[in-house]
């Protein structure tokens, strides 16, 4: 989970502040 987590924030992280969405999909993927 964590090798998946770790590419997937850094992306999440730019959207992060314009789409409080893409967070969402990180954490279920957790």
């Amino acid at each position: 989970c964590f090798d998946n987590s770790f590419p997937k924030n850094i992306d999440v992280v730019e959207h992060k502040e314009s789409n409080d969405d893409s967070k969402s999909e990180t954490e279920s993927d957790g």
